[in-house]
């Protein structure tokens, strides 16, 4: 396992390959590392801006000649669009860094945790915090919406039938979304930003206990059967606690005829 030292050796060879290179303009800081890492579990997460649209092809053989000469045991290369790539690299001490790179103008930042950490002309800054003043007006709720009614609900019709055909497993995955739903929604309810949000284990106590009610304590029917009613008490119960969510009830007609 690295060491708290060697994770930020290996972050500032990182940022010194992005100042060293003309190919790349800037460089981005993401995640609690910003802030402090949460411990030393952590990895490092990066947004890089390189200059060119036309150079997406050197910039990403650059970035992975680098990673690779830095002592990389895998890579996995990432599309996310056109212009935006990514990749993510692991060490033999266990060790993950996550880059994602494109031109300045492609990029944007959906989380609450970012840092300039590298801007050879100002450019970069200045897009980014133009673009991130939409997500400072809607990234408490981003995404989450009165559709997360019929998100959670259809999740349950598909439990539903899936039960009905015995196939456990199946049911199991759709009880994993429909309680995303809810751990979404209880998220909101306490004020975090709900984009990216992961640090469940900071909500609400009495919430948490009622949560792990929903996880079935096997792969059958009764134990499945018994963490879905949990689950869907518990989400009527965030709804209820909800300011700007209101339940449709015309969704529960995905389920006629089920039951």
């Amino acid at each position: 396992m690295y060491t708290i030292e060697e994770r930020e050796l290996f972050y500032n060879q990182t940022i010194d390959f992005f100042r060293s290179s003309a190919l790349f303009e800037g460089v981005v800081h993401l995640g609690s590392g910003t802030v402090g890492y949460k411990d030393e579990y952590s990895d490092i997460d990066l947004m890089a801006a390189y200059y060119n649209k036309d150079d997406i092809i050197i910039s990403k053989a650059a970035l992975i000649n680098f990673f690779k000469d830095l002592g990389a045991s895998y890579i996995n290369e990432l599309v996310w669009t056109k212009t935006v790539l990514g990749v993510s690299v692991y060490f033999p001490n266990g060790l993950g860094v996550d880059v994602s790179f494109g031109p300045t103008n492609d990029l944007v930042v959906q989380s609450p945790q970012w840092k300039i950490v590298l801007d050879k002309t100002g450019k970069l800054t200045e897009h980014i915090k133009e673009k991130n003043k939409k997500f400072e007006r809607h990234g408490s709720n981003y995404g989450i919406n009165d559709s997360i009614n019929y998100r959670f609900i259809n999740a349950l019709r598909r439990y539903v039938i899936a039960i009905k055909r015995c196939n456990y497993i199946y049911a199991s995955n759709m009880l994993n979304e429909a309680r995303q739903c809810v751990l979404d929604i209880q998220a909101l309810n306490e004020g975090k930003k709900v984009h990216q949000f992961k640090e469940y284990n900071a909500l609400n106590r009495d919430f948490l206990i009622k949560i792990a009610d929903t996880f079935p304590s096997g792969i059958s029917e009764r134990s499945l059967n018994d963490a879905k009613n949990h689950l869907y008490r518990l989400f009527f119960e965030a709804i209820d606690n909800n300011n700007t969510i209101k339940f449709d009830d015309s969704v529960l007609v995905l389920l006629a005829g089920l039951e």
